[in-house]
């Protein structure tokens, strides 16, 4: 007898995770270091380079692949996706690409505050996937429209699995701590949190777990500029790990406060350890995970961010770029004065998707004003629907460097962000 028989199924959550790897053609550039390291600028306009014009070609795949990963998660009428790409952002217009091929393509009735984006923020992943000038000039380099259609296809295909495999299941959070992992890259006193979160999904008919996210604060940038290998990086390795730790497991990665941690190991032997790492710490301590019930809310809170700046003052910290008398330059033909912070609400539990890069101090204080204001935990899940930059506390913004120069929104962006808690 199903489960539908001997319960409401209308009170039950639906389920299910997917993860699809993407096809790739052989020699497209790599998206995430905009610096020279990985910039080609010998053989940038010869007529023999078909995909890379900007960044050095991509020599090889790592076993992993990239993937595009969904969930899905119903209950009652309301349907909720979210999706993880192995890249390193997504922008508010591949987002609305995404939306609208899947209500066009694939008949999907999903409303827009239903579905969320998220990039793992991978420095070695595939670039070609935006049609913004600007994007590729700075890091994803030419428009490749196979690589980005291939994107769109391979979502479908697993968002077509996932919906048939919805099942009835159980939604289970918790945190996970572990250590050493990530590290301040700002400031090596400043001890990293390493705190993570997880959301497991276990079926109600033989208490497997099916999947669910993973989330943890870190770059993935454990490979350095000079690596022209297609990877998930560490956090598509904390992805794989733990779906060893559960078999037959599927597992998104979304990046949480990471605006200033990185690996604390590098390479292919630091993101195996790392990983593992992650994986054994994750398996142990969902034991102790909290059961989530109740309904299922989704909301789109507006933010005004005000005119975004190029600060050069802040941009380095070498002889006349700190006088005062170096003007800011206003940004607001290239990014919005207003964004959306979404939000996902399971139960108790508030899951709250930022469109850019929070610093971890910043972040620490905008769980602790979610809690303060609902008497419920909250998590900042960043790199979501679209990517405006870094957002850093007030200490850290006044610090310069490479963060502050690229917190487009200076101030007022880190306080709407404070400020953005939608009731």
């Amino acid at each position: 007898m199903g489960l539908c028989a001997l319960a409401n199924c209308a009170a039950l959550f639906l389920g299910a995770v997917q993860t699809q790897q993407l096809t790739l053609p052989p020699g497209i550039p790599l998206a995430g270091y905009g610096a020279i390291g990985r910039r080609d600028l010998l053989t940038t306009f010869l007529p023999f380079k078909k995909f890379s014009r900007y960044f050095k070609s991509s020599l090889t795949e790592d076993e992993g692949g990239i993937r595009a990963s969904v969930m899905v998660l119903k209950k009652k009428d309301d349907l909720v996706i979210v999706i993880s790409l192995e890249t390193v952002a997504i922008t508010r217009q591949m987002r609305r690409q995404i939306l609208e091929f899947l209500r066009d393509q694939e008949q999907i009735q999903i409303e827009d505050q239903n579905l969320f984006v998220t990039a793992t923020h991978t420095h070695s992943g595939p670039g070609g996937f935006s049609d913004s000038q600007v994007w590729q000039l700075a890091v994803t380099d030419q428009f490749l429209p196979e690589v980005w259609q291939n994107s769109l296809l391979t979502i479908s295909k697993a968002l077509r699995v996932a919906l048939k495999d919805l099942i009835p299941v159980q939604i289970k959070w918790g945190q996970v701590r572990s250590h050493g992992i990530s590290k301040n890259r700002r400031d090596e006193n400043v001890k990293a949190e390493n705190l993570g979160h997880g959301l497991l999904m276990q079926s109600l008919s033989d208490a497997k777990i099916i999947g669910g996210i993973v989330s943890f604060p870190v770059h993935g940038t454990a490979y350095g500029i000079s690596n022209l290998t297609l990877s998930g990086d560490l956090p598509g390795a904390i992805a794989r790990e733990t779906e060893k730790q559960f078999p037959g497991s599927r597992f998104l990665f979304i990046s949480e406060e990471a605006a200033d941690l990185s690996p604390s190991k590098s390479k292919q032997e630091g993101i195996r350890e790392l990983s593992q790492n992650f994986g054994t710490n994750f398996k142990e301590q969902s034991m102790k995970f909290e059961v989530l019930e109740g309904e299922l809310r989704t909301q789109l809170t507006s933010v005004s961010l005000g005119v975004p700046k190029l600060r050069l003052a802040q941009c380095a910290s070498w002889g006349f770029l700190k006088s005062p008398f170096v003007p800011d330059l206003d940004l607001d033909k290239f990014l919005p004065t207003e964004t959306k912070m979404a939000e996902l609400a399971i139960g108790k539990m508030r899951f709250r998707f930022w469109p850019g890069e929070i610093s971890s101090a910043l972040g620490s204080k905008m769980r602790k004003a979610g809690a303060e204001k609902y008497g419920a935990a909250t998590v900042n899940f960043t790199l979501a629907n679209d990517y405006l930059g870094y957002f850093l506390s007030d200490e850290e913004r006044s610090a310069g460097g490479y963060e502050s120069c690229v917190s487009f929104y200076g101030k007022r962006g880190s306080d709407a962000f404070l400020g953005a808690v939608p009731r």
